[in-house]
């Protein structure tokens, strides 16, 4: 268990990494999926880990003119 909770943590600080990547080349939907794809459904991630990256993934979508898309993550960080 510990060895897949070290693996997540690594996974989302490299997508965290590549997300900004994108983000300072501008492609914002490319950065909001990519941080989609970060693994927060286990019990591993804290609260406020999870409300950070939705607010991320939220103004990524919000900056690639996707309001319906930013809006869902802003739901979930509002919950």
């Amino acid at each position: 268990m510990e060895r897949s909770i070290q693996f997540d943590e690594e996974d989302c600080l490299f997508k965290r990494e590549i997300a900004e990547i994108k983000e300072s080349k501008e492609e914002y939907e490319e950065a909001a999926k990519i941080l989609e794809s970060i693994n927060l459904r286990d019990g591993s991630t804290k609260l406020m880990d999870k409300v950070d990256i939705w607010l991320l993934i939220a103004d990524n979508w919000f900056e690639a003119d996707e309001s319906v898309n930013s809006e869902k993550y802003i739901n979930l960080a509002a919950h």
